[in-house]
């Protein structure tokens, strides 16, 4: 059995509409934990021969473990949006930022990824459009760190919408994280070009805005103690059933179990 044929990874389709046309967009999660990651049979299948030498080299357990289910994320957005390609057919390598860059296939799809703990999630868009996603999950021992990145203003505006601080400012960084792998900048630019201009609550899911980057807007929900947010331009309409994502990853999560 391949991964990708398991309950632990899917995607969900989604239309991303603008006045220049329609254009096809795939949100992936997979969700694994992975204490023994080196007897599991899905591993060499799953990955294209170049990444399969690099997960080898790779020292820590942690690491391997993030960047497998990155990878098996971000190739099953991909499959899904370029027509079920296998997944070792599917080369994903790092940038100069450290941002995924689709090796092969060469197509006009392009991606972004994000993984915290036992969960990943992956987003595969057009070439034309520029969108980002970032996944976190709720840290109580990060509430500190997490504060320090935020100006007062961002501050009323983020607790605004939770009654948690530790959840806003998780809401907060994943908002950050995303618009910064959109402009494949990373965290290499001054954080304060980030600034959140203004977070509101919509039906199931948060929208927020940006003081320097007002072409942007993020789209951000909770799935149990993750966080997740999707920037991508204004000018695009996110044709997402927010609930129906919701429900599938907590489904996933809960099907998560130790290889």
């Amino acid at each position: 059995m391949k991964i990708e044929e398991t309950e632990y990874i899917f995607a969900e389709p989604v239309v991303a509409q603008s006045s220049e046309g329609i254009y096809s967009v795939v949100i992936a999660f997979c969700s694994l934990e992975l204490p023994s990651i080196e007897t599991s049979e899905w591993i060499r299948p799953s990955l294209h021969p170049q990444e399969y030498d690099y997960w080898l080299h790779l020292q820590f357990m942690k690491r391997r473990h993030s960047y497998l289910i990155g990878r098996f994320a971000a190739k099953q957005a991909v499959s899904t949006w370029s027509g079920k390609l296998a997944f070792d057919q599917i080369c994903i390598d790092n940038g100069i930022f450290q941002q995924p860059v689709l090796l092969y296939p060469s197509t006009q799809v392009d991606i972004s990824l994000s993984h915290s703990h036992q969960l990943a999630t992956a987003i595969a868009f057009h070439k034309h459009l520029l969108m980002g996603i970032d996944i976190e999950r709720v840290d109580v021992k990060k509430e500190k760190t997490l504060m320090q990145y935020f100006s007062e203003s961002e501050k009323k505006s983020l607790l605004q919408i939770c009654e948690s601080r530790c959840r806003s400012m998780t809401v907060g960084w994943t908002i950050k994280e995303s618009i910064s792998k959109a402009i494949k900048t990373g965290f290499t630019v001054p954080m304060e070009l980030f600034e959140i201009k203004s977070v509101a609550a919509e039906a199931s899911y948060f929208k927020a805005e940006f003081v320097h980057f007002s072409v942007y807007q993020s789209l951000i929900f909770f799935i149990e103690d993750f966080v997740c947010s999707i920037t991508y331009p204004r000018n695009i309409t996110l044709l997402i059933d927010v609930d129906l994502l919701k429900n599938r990853v907590t489904q996933l999560l809960h099907h998560s179990h130790s290889i």
